[in-house]
């Protein structure tokens, strides 16, 4: 989610000009979030919703965890 955040001080500074992204166009990392893909032709539409403005699959995330990490343990 770190990437949402990014957008969102890019958004902040007026001068900001480009963002090298290596992950367009992967599946694991578009599905990560409900609303992809927030990049499209090269512009990015930054989420107006409160806190960072996206939802987390939390199922695609969990399919692409490492289990033995226990980011899911409660």
């Amino acid at each position: 989610m770190y990437y949402i955040a990014v957008y969102h001080v890019m958004a902040a500074i007026p001068n900001f000009l480009v963002l090298g992204f290596h992950h367009l166009g992967d599946a694991i990392w578009e599905a990560l979030i409900d609303e992809s893909p927030l990049i499209q032709e090269g512009h990015i539409t930054v989420p107006e919703r409160p806190g960072l403005g996206v939802t987390l699959n939390t199922g695609a995330v969990k399919e692409n965890t490492r289990e033995d990490l226990g980011f899911f343990n409660h």
